[in-house]
Parts: C-alpha cells; structure tokens; sequence
C-alpha cells in the first residue's frame, strides 16, 4: 500500500499515514479509474491509425479493446 501511495499517487509518507483505509480506499479507485480512461484513449488513437490503414475487405475494424486487453468487460 505504501509503495501505491507514494509512487502511484504521489503521496507524502505523512499524509499516506494520516489516512483511514477507506480513504486510501477511494483514492486508489480513482486513480484506477483515471488509467483505464487513459488507457481508452490511447486504445482510440490506435484503433484509429490501425483502421485507416486496414483492407476493410480482409479484416473487421478494429477497437480500444484490441489493443488494451484490459478494457475489455467493462
């Protein structure tokens, strides 16, 4: 949780002790939340470049998902 806290979201040791689990929590959520937004857009650039340059005869058009696995499934 440390390492999270203080890598990930960028947390001072001070306030990483100071906070409840749950607020931990929730931040984490969060900041999860925001890297699969991320995630996503950078999955569109890519489906983008990958079906502008696809034979729409040979192969079915692409999405975020073919590249970021991790965004499939909600």
């Amino acid at each position: 949780m440390w390492a999270i806290a203080t890598a990930d979201l960028h947390l001072s040791e001070h306030r990483f002790w100071a906070m409840t689990p749950l607020q931990f929590h929730v931040l984490h959520k969060r900041y999860v939340q925001a890297e699969k937004r991320a995630d996503y857009r950078s999955g569109v650039v890519a489906a983008i470049l990958a079906n502008v340059n696809r034979d729409p005869k040979k192969s079915k058009p692409y999405k975020p998902e073919d590249f970021f696995p991790s965004l499939k499934g909600g």
